[in-house]
């Protein structure tokens, strides 16, 4: 058997998104903006982990923060988990709710500059890669999926 040293072990980054569904089956998403990554690309709200946190708590957390909206941990249904190598690797958690709290808005004006609803079979031409990608297995009905290998 191999020793493996703890402090070399590989440290994968977790990230979170949450997709806000309103009952016609629209999807509230927001245009990225001075954040260093994907900006002028729409997006869901979504963001890291921030340690000592459950990924339930930290959708919620980063729902809130983006969108400015409540969410309650039972209203949270988790519909996909992305392995992804983009600009690095990392595990993505996909929760859908169709319940909240406040009227979903531009929350975080600092690193997005517009929002907007929209059918996932009608993203906008300009939607972040991997979260286009993620749309399409959504829709195709996968609960799994590799990106950028």
């Amino acid at each position: 058997m191999v020793s493996i040293n703890p402090s070399k072990r590989f440290k994968l980054k977790c990230s979170v998104h949450g997709l806000l569904q309103r009952p016609d089956g629209k999807i509230f998403m927001i245009r990225r903006f001075n954040t260093g990554y994907g900006d002028g690309k729409w997006s869901l709200p979504a963001g890291h982990l921030d340690g000592q946190e459950t990924v339930t708590t930290g959708t919620i957390r980063e729902i809130q923060e983006e969108a400015g909206v409540k969410v309650k941990e039972k209203d949270l249904q988790m519909v996909h988990v992305m392995h992804r190598a983009d600009s690095d690797e990392r595990i993505d958690f996909f929760f859908l709710t169709t319940k909240w709290e406040g009227e979903p808005h531009l929350a975080e004006p600092d690193k997005s500059d517009q929002v907007l609803w929209v059918l996932p079979q009608n993203l906008p031409e300009n939607t972040v890669s991997y979260i286009r990608y993620f749309f399409e297995e959504f829709s195709a009905g996968n609960k799994y999926s590799e990106f950028g290998w």
